[in-house]
Protein backbone atom coordinates (compact mmCIF):
# COMPACT_ATOMS: atom_id res chain seq x y z
CA UNK A 1 0.00 0.00 0.00
CA UNK A 2 3.39 2.14 0.97
CA UNK A 3 4.40 1.88 -3.28
CA UNK A 4 0.67 0.87 -4.71
CA UNK A 5 -0.96 4.53 -2.76
CA UNK A 6 1.72 6.52 -2.13
CA UNK A 7 2.87 7.84 1.60
CA UNK A 8 0.83 10.85 1.08
CA UNK A 9 -2.30 9.15 -0.05
CA UNK A 10 -1.85 6.50 2.84
CA UNK A 11 -1.25 9.09 6.02
CA UNK A 12 -4.28 10.98 4.67
CA UNK A 13 -6.86 7.53 4.94
CA UNK A 14 -5.39 7.04 8.34
CA UNK A 15 -5.33 10.50 9.82
CA UNK A 16 -9.22 10.40 8.04
CA UNK A 17 -9.34 7.02 9.65
CA UNK A 18 -8.73 8.02 13.42
CA UNK A 19 -9.71 12.12 13.41
CA UNK A 20 -12.71 11.92 15.58
CA UNK A 21 -13.78 15.40 17.09
CA UNK A 22 -10.13 16.89 15.32
CA UNK A 23 -7.06 15.86 13.19
CA UNK A 24 -4.14 14.88 14.88
CA UNK A 25 -2.01 17.54 15.23
CA UNK A 26 1.53 15.57 15.37
CA UNK A 27 2.50 12.14 14.15
CA UNK A 28 2.96 11.03 18.28
CA UNK A 29 -0.62 11.80 18.29
CA UNK A 30 -1.76 10.15 15.19
CA UNK A 31 0.31 6.93 16.79
CA UNK A 32 -1.41 7.24 19.38
CA UNK A 33 -4.93 7.04 18.23
CA UNK A 34 -3.93 4.31 16.07
CA UNK A 35 -2.62 2.03 19.27
CA UNK A 36 -6.10 3.35 21.07
CA UNK A 37 -8.02 1.94 17.75
CA UNK A 38 -5.80 -1.29 18.21
CA UNK A 39 -7.00 -1.42 21.57
CA UNK A 40 -10.93 -0.55 21.24
CA UNK A 41 -10.57 -3.41 18.34
CA UNK A 42 -8.64 -6.11 20.80
CA UNK A 43 -7.64 -6.32 23.98
CA UNK A 44 -5.79 -4.53 26.29
CA UNK A 45 -3.02 -6.87 25.84
CA UNK A 46 -2.32 -4.43 22.31
CA UNK A 47 -1.31 -1.77 24.86
CA UNK A 48 2.32 -1.29 23.89
CA UNK A 49 4.02 -1.53 27.37
CA UNK A 50 7.74 -2.26 26.27
CA UNK A 51 8.35 -0.80 23.50
CA UNK A 52 8.45 -1.70 19.60
CA UNK A 53 10.22 -4.96 20.43
CA UNK A 54 8.48 -6.73 22.97
CA UNK A 55 9.86 -9.79 25.09
CA UNK A 56 6.86 -10.04 28.42
CA UNK A 57 6.10 -13.44 28.18
CA UNK A 58 2.68 -12.58 29.48
CA UNK A 59 1.70 -10.23 26.84
CA UNK A 60 3.20 -12.42 24.28
CA UNK A 61 0.62 -15.28 25.62
CA UNK A 62 -1.88 -12.53 25.43
CA UNK A 63 -0.81 -11.41 21.92
CA UNK A 64 -0.55 -15.09 20.38
CA UNK A 65 -4.26 -15.61 20.99
CA UNK A 66 -5.43 -12.96 18.36
CA UNK A 67 -3.60 -15.35 15.83
CA UNK A 68 -5.19 -18.46 17.08
CA UNK A 69 -8.76 -17.70 16.49
CA UNK A 70 -10.83 -19.21 14.28
CA UNK A 71 -13.26 -17.52 11.17
CA UNK A 72 -15.32 -18.06 8.61
CA UNK A 73 -12.57 -17.48 6.17
CA UNK A 74 -9.80 -19.01 8.78
CA UNK A 75 -7.93 -21.70 5.69
CA UNK A 76 -4.39 -21.98 7.18
CA UNK A 77 -3.94 -23.32 10.57
CA UNK A 78 -0.67 -22.13 12.79
CA UNK A 79 1.37 -23.88 15.71
CA UNK A 80 2.65 -22.15 18.63
CA UNK A 81 5.48 -24.56 20.17
CA UNK A 82 7.17 -23.78 23.37
CA UNK A 83 9.62 -20.33 23.24
CA UNK A 84 12.90 -19.57 25.53
CA UNK A 85 13.92 -16.29 26.51
CA UNK A 86 17.20 -17.03 25.29
CA UNK A 87 15.52 -17.80 21.50
CA UNK A 88 13.20 -15.17 21.67
CA UNK A 89 16.42 -12.59 22.41
CA UNK A 90 18.09 -14.55 18.90
CA UNK A 91 15.41 -14.04 16.82
CA UNK A 92 14.01 -10.67 17.84
CA UNK A 93 17.99 -9.53 17.32
CA UNK A 94 17.38 -10.81 13.93
CA UNK A 95 13.97 -8.71 13.55
CA UNK A 96 15.79 -5.62 14.09
CA UNK A 97 18.55 -5.93 11.84
CA UNK A 98 15.92 -6.49 9.25
CA UNK A 99 14.25 -3.81 10.64
CA UNK A 100 17.17 -1.48 10.54
CA UNK A 101 18.11 -2.36 6.98
CA UNK A 102 14.58 -1.46 6.02
CA UNK A 103 14.77 2.08 7.53
CA UNK A 104 18.13 2.43 5.40
CA UNK A 105 16.54 1.57 1.81
CA UNK A 106 13.91 3.69 2.34
CA UNK A 107 13.54 6.56 5.68
CA UNK A 108 10.14 7.70 4.93
CA UNK A 109 9.38 3.20 4.40
CA UNK A 110 11.14 3.19 7.79
CA UNK A 111 8.84 6.01 9.06
CA UNK A 112 5.69 4.94 7.85
CA UNK A 113 5.99 1.55 9.21
CA UNK A 114 6.98 3.16 12.89
CA UNK A 115 4.28 5.30 13.30
CA UNK A 116 1.80 2.14 12.33
CA UNK A 117 3.71 -1.19 13.95
CA UNK A 118 3.75 -0.60 17.37
CA UNK A 119 4.58 -4.22 18.76
CA UNK A 120 6.85 -7.10 17.34
CA UNK A 121 7.00 -10.29 18.92
CA UNK A 122 8.80 -13.28 18.29
CA UNK A 123 6.84 -17.13 19.02
CA UNK A 124 8.49 -20.80 17.87
CA UNK A 125 6.32 -21.77 15.23
CA UNK A 126 7.04 -25.07 12.97
CA UNK A 127 4.96 -23.81 10.25
CA UNK A 128 5.15 -19.78 9.86
CA UNK A 129 7.33 -17.32 9.92
CA UNK A 130 5.00 -15.25 11.44
CA UNK A 131 2.09 -13.17 10.44
CA UNK A 132 -0.29 -10.26 11.24
CA UNK A 133 -4.04 -10.24 12.29
CA UNK A 134 -6.90 -7.61 11.66
CA UNK A 135 -7.77 -7.95 15.35
CA UNK A 136 -4.40 -6.83 16.89
CA UNK A 137 -3.64 -3.68 14.30
CA UNK A 138 -0.11 -2.63 14.66
CA UNK A 139 1.14 -5.99 16.01
CA UNK A 140 3.85 -8.09 13.72
CA UNK A 141 4.21 -11.77 14.83
CA UNK A 142 7.52 -12.71 13.39
CA UNK A 143 9.07 -16.21 13.75
CA UNK A 144 11.99 -15.27 11.69
CA UNK A 145 14.72 -18.47 10.51
CA UNK A 146 17.86 -18.77 10.94
CA UNK A 147 18.95 -19.31 7.40
CA UNK A 148 17.07 -15.61 6.69
CA UNK A 149 19.67 -12.54 5.91
CA UNK A 150 18.87 -9.14 6.77
CA UNK A 151 17.16 -8.67 3.33
CA UNK A 152 15.27 -11.54 3.82
CA UNK A 153 14.22 -10.20 7.65
CA UNK A 154 13.47 -6.84 5.74
CA UNK A 155 10.83 -8.19 2.80
CA UNK A 156 8.94 -10.06 5.52
CA UNK A 157 8.66 -6.87 7.59
CA UNK A 158 7.04 -5.04 4.52
CA UNK A 159 4.95 -7.80 3.84
CA UNK A 160 3.42 -7.53 7.42
CA UNK A 161 3.30 -3.77 7.51
CA UNK A 162 1.69 -4.31 4.17
CA UNK A 163 -1.00 -6.28 5.78
CA UNK A 164 -1.48 -4.00 8.53
CA UNK A 165 -2.01 -1.44 5.82
CA UNK A 166 -4.58 -3.12 4.13
CA UNK A 167 -6.57 -4.22 7.42
CA UNK A 168 -6.68 -0.18 7.77
CA UNK A 169 -7.62 0.72 4.55
CA UNK A 170 -10.70 -1.39 4.82
CA UNK A 171 -11.65 -0.32 7.75
CA UNK A 172 -11.65 3.44 5.90
CA UNK A 173 -13.23 1.71 2.71
CA UNK A 174 -15.51 -1.80 3.07
CA UNK A 175 -14.39 -4.15 0.82
CA UNK A 176 -16.85 -6.91 1.19
CA UNK A 177 -20.49 -6.34 2.32
CA UNK A 178 -20.44 -10.21 3.96
CA UNK A 179 -17.61 -12.37 4.80
CA UNK A 180 -19.78 -15.70 5.19
CA UNK A 181 -19.99 -15.69 1.43
CA UNK A 182 -16.29 -15.69 1.33
CA UNK A 183 -15.90 -19.39 2.77
CA UNK A 184 -17.56 -20.69 0.01
CA UNK A 185 -14.72 -22.48 -1.91
CA UNK A 186 -16.53 -21.50 -5.07
CA UNK A 187 -16.01 -17.99 -4.79
CA UNK A 188 -12.09 -18.43 -4.36
CA UNK A 189 -9.44 -17.27 -6.21
CA UNK A 190 -5.04 -18.98 -6.65
CA UNK A 191 -3.11 -16.42 -4.12
CA UNK A 192 -0.02 -14.75 -5.77
CA UNK A 193 2.62 -15.56 -2.90
CA UNK A 194 1.52 -19.79 -2.05
CA UNK A 195 0.01 -19.83 -5.34
CA UNK A 196 -2.85 -22.13 -4.16
CA UNK A 197 -6.52 -21.65 -3.93
CA UNK A 198 -7.91 -19.24 -1.01
CA UNK A 199 -10.78 -17.22 0.37
CA UNK A 200 -10.95 -13.69 -1.91
CA UNK A 201 -9.27 -11.25 0.96
CA UNK A 202 -6.97 -13.72 1.08
CA UNK A 203 -5.77 -13.19 -2.65
CA UNK A 204 -6.16 -9.95 -2.41
CA UNK A 205 -3.68 -9.37 0.15
CA UNK A 206 -1.08 -11.32 -1.39
CA UNK A 207 -1.68 -9.82 -4.22
CA UNK A 208 -0.88 -6.70 -3.00
CA UNK A 209 1.98 -7.66 -0.81
CA UNK A 210 3.71 -8.93 -3.73
CA UNK A 211 3.08 -6.00 -5.84
CA UNK A 212 4.32 -4.28 -2.91
CA UNK A 213 8.01 -6.48 -2.49
CA UNK A 214 8.24 -6.48 -6.43
CA UNK A 215 7.85 -2.80 -6.27
CA UNK A 216 10.68 -2.64 -3.21
CA UNK A 217 12.95 -4.40 -5.28
CA UNK A 218 12.68 -2.34 -7.83
CA UNK A 219 13.78 0.52 -5.56
CA UNK A 220 16.41 -1.39 -4.19
CA UNK A 221 17.89 -4.09 -5.96
CA UNK A 222 17.03 -7.88 -6.25
CA UNK A 223 17.66 -9.87 -3.80
CA UNK A 224 20.43 -12.71 -4.47
CA UNK A 225 18.72 -15.75 -2.75
CA UNK A 226 15.52 -14.64 -1.52
CA UNK A 227 13.69 -16.81 1.18
CA UNK A 228 10.93 -15.48 2.28
CA UNK A 229 9.30 -14.70 -1.45
CA UNK A 230 9.98 -16.18 -5.02
CA UNK A 231 12.22 -14.84 -7.10
CA UNK A 232 10.82 -11.71 -8.75
CA UNK A 233 10.06 -13.34 -12.51
CA UNK A 234 8.31 -15.38 -10.54
CA UNK A 235 6.34 -13.62 -8.05
CA UNK A 236 5.55 -11.44 -10.81
CA UNK A 237 4.16 -14.08 -13.13
CA UNK A 238 1.93 -15.55 -10.19
CA UNK A 239 1.00 -12.01 -9.28
CA UNK A 240 -0.61 -11.61 -12.75
CA UNK A 241 -2.25 -14.97 -12.35
CA UNK A 242 -3.33 -14.04 -9.33
CA UNK A 243 -4.76 -10.73 -10.35
CA UNK A 244 -6.68 -12.88 -13.16
CA UNK A 245 -7.86 -14.71 -10.99
CA UNK A 246 -9.24 -12.28 -8.20
CA UNK A 247 -10.96 -10.39 -11.49
CA UNK A 248 -12.72 -14.00 -12.63
CA UNK A 249 -14.09 -13.98 -8.73
CA UNK A 250 -15.37 -10.42 -8.37
CA UNK A 251 -17.25 -10.70 -12.02
CA UNK A 252 -19.36 -13.85 -10.46
CA UNK A 253 -19.94 -12.09 -6.85
CA UNK A 254 -22.46 -9.19 -5.78
CA UNK A 255 -20.65 -8.64 -2.21
CA UNK A 256 -17.45 -6.94 -3.64
CA UNK A 257 -17.22 -3.37 -3.59
CA UNK A 258 -16.22 -0.69 -5.42
CA UNK A 259 -12.57 0.13 -3.52
CA UNK A 260 -11.75 -3.83 -3.97
CA UNK A 261 -12.27 -3.30 -7.79
CA UNK A 262 -10.19 0.07 -7.68
CA UNK A 263 -6.97 -1.54 -5.69
CA UNK A 264 -7.32 -4.37 -8.23
CA UNK A 265 -7.04 -2.18 -11.00
CA UNK A 266 -4.28 -0.20 -9.62
CA UNK A 267 -2.25 -3.26 -9.05
CA UNK A 268 -3.07 -3.95 -12.82
CA UNK A 269 -1.23 -0.90 -13.49
CA UNK A 270 1.27 -1.39 -11.48
CA UNK A 271 2.58 -4.84 -12.81
CA UNK A 272 2.38 -3.92 -16.21
CA UNK A 273 4.86 -1.01 -15.42
CA UNK A 274 7.01 -2.96 -13.31
CA UNK A 275 10.39 -3.62 -14.67
CA UNK A 276 11.33 -7.44 -13.83
CA UNK A 277 14.73 -8.99 -14.75
CA UNK A 278 14.75 -12.18 -15.87
CA UNK A 279 17.44 -12.92 -13.39
CA UNK A 280 17.83 -11.42 -10.02
CA UNK A 281 21.13 -9.57 -9.48
CA UNK A 282 21.88 -9.98 -5.90
CA UNK A 283 22.05 -7.23 -3.21
CA UNK A 284 23.15 -8.35 0.19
Amino acid sequence: MFYLLGCETVLRDVSTLLAGDSIPATVDELRSRLVDLAVKTGVSDLQPSDGQYCYEPGRIEGLVKHFQDDSVITDIETDFLATSDSSRKEAMSHVRKGHRLLRLQDPTLGSLFDLVIHTMFYHRSSQSSGGSVSSALGVIWCSPKRSWTNVDAAEFLLHEFTHNLIFLDERRHQYFTSFDDLADTNNWAVSAVLKKRRPLDKCLHSLIVANEILTHRSVVGQPADPKVHPPSIELHRSSLACLDSLKQACDNMRIVQPRLIELLDLVGTSLRHLSVPSTDLAVT
